[in-house]
C-alpha cells in the first residue's frame, strides 16, 4: 500500500487536468502490486522529461530510470506502459488509429535529450527505446534527428540508425541530410557507416543515383584509407570521359576531396577497371586522365 500511496501523491503533482490525472491513476493501478514499483519510476521517468528536469538528473539516475522503462516493455507491459505513456503526455488513452508506442511529444523529448547527452550510457538506453520499430520514430523525426546515433561507437545503435533510414526516407534525402549535419556540426560520419547503408540501398539506385550519392559520401565520410580506395574506384569506374574532365577541372566540386586520397606520404592507386571501361581505341585518353590525376595528387 505505501507503493500506491507514493503513486498517487507522484500524480497529484503532476501538471495535468484532473481528468487525465484519474485516468493516469487507474492505469496505473490496474496491474495491482506487481506493478507499483515500475509505476513509481515510471511516472518519475516521464514527469522529468515532460518538464525538463532531466538534464538535472545525475547520469545514474537517468540510466536507473530509463532501463526501468526498457525493461517494463521488453517484460511483455508494452501495452501498459504505451497507456500510461500516453496518459501523461496527451491526457488521453492511447487513439485507436494508431499503432505507435509512444505519444510524439515524448519521441521529441527523448529525441532532445539524446542529441544533448553526454554520457554514452544514457545515449545508449534513449537510442535503445526511440530505435523500436513499434516507438513511432519515423512520425517525428527527420534524419537530421537521428543523425548522431551513426557516430555512436556501439555498432548495434549505428546499423539501427542505418536501417531506420534505409525503411523511411529515399536514400537522395538521407545522403543530402548527412551532409548537411556533417557541415552543420563538424563531424564527419564514419566511412563504414556509409559502406553498410549503400550496401542497402545499391540494388534500388540507377547509375546516374548511384553517381551522385557517391559524390556525396566523398564530401560527408570519415574514410579510412581502405575505404577511400574501394568508395573512389567504384565512383571513377562509374564516370565516362566528359565526367572525368568535370571533376577534375571545376573548382571546390569533387576534385577538392582527392587530396584526401593520399595516405600518409605516399600516393594511392586507382583500381581502373579498363577493360570493361573502355575499347583499345580510347587508350590516349586514359593514358592523359591517369598524368592529369598523377599530376595533381604529385
Amino acid at each position: 500500500m505505501e507503493a500506491h500511496a507514493e503513486l498517487r501523491s507522484l500524480v497529484s503533482d503532476l501538471d495535468l487536468a484532473q481528468g487525465a490525472k484519474d485516468l493516469l491513476l487507474a492505469t496505473l493501478l490496474e496491474e495491482g502490486e506487481k506493478i507499483a514499483p515500475n509505476s513509481v519510476m515510471l511516472i518519475r521517468l516521464l514527469d522529468s522529461l515532460k518538464s525538463n528536469r532531466f538534464l538535472s538528473l545525475i547520469p545514474v539516475e537517468k540510466t536507473h530510470l530509463l532501463e526501468n522503462l526498457v525493461g517494463a516493455i521488453r517484460q511483455g507491459n508494452k501495452e501498459w506502459v504505451s497507456r500510461v505513456c500516453y496518459a501523461v503526455y496527451e491526457g488521453t488513452l492511447r487513439p485507436r488509429h494508431t499503432s505507435s508506442l509512444l505519444p510524439e511529444g515524448m519521441i521529441v523529448d527523448l529525441l532532445r535529450w539524446v542529441n544533448k547527452g553526454k554520457s554514452e550510457k544514457v545515449r545508449e538506453c534513449l537510442w535503445a527505446i526511440l530505435l523500436r520499430n513499434d516507438a513511432g520514430l519515423a512520425n517525428v523525426a527527420k534524419v537530421s534527428d537521428v543523425a548522431a546515433g551513426l557516430c555512436e561507437r556501439d555498432p548495434i545503435n549505428r546499423n539501427n540508425v542505418i536501417r531506420f533510414f534505409f525503411d523511411h526516407f529515399p536514400p537522395e534525402e538521407v545522403v543530402d541530410s548527412l551532409y548537411q549535419y556533417s557541415m552543420a556540426s563538424g563531424k564527419r560520419i564514419p566511412g563504414i557507416v556509409f559502406k553498410r547503408y549503400a550496401d542497402l540501398i545499391k540494388d534500388q539506385l540507377d547509375q546516374q543515383q548511384k553517381k551522385y550519392i557517391l559524390e556525396k559520401i566523398l564530401s560527408t565520410a570519415k574514410l579510412n584509407d581502405t575505404e577511400i580506395v574501394q568508395i573512389f574506384s567504384e565512383y571513377m569506374n562509374s564516370l565516362n570521359r566528359f565526367d572525368l574532365i568535370r571533376l577534375l577541372s571545376t573548382p571546390g566540386g569533387s576534385f577538392s576531396r582527392i587530396a584526401e586520397l593520399k595516405s600518409k606520404g605516399r600516393q594511392m592507386g586507382f583500381l581502373f577497371d579498363y577493360g570493361s571501361a573502355a575499347l583499345a581505341h580510347s587508350t590516349p585518353f586514359l593514358k592523359r586522365i591517369s598524368l592529369i590525376i598523377t599530376q595533381a595528387l604529385a
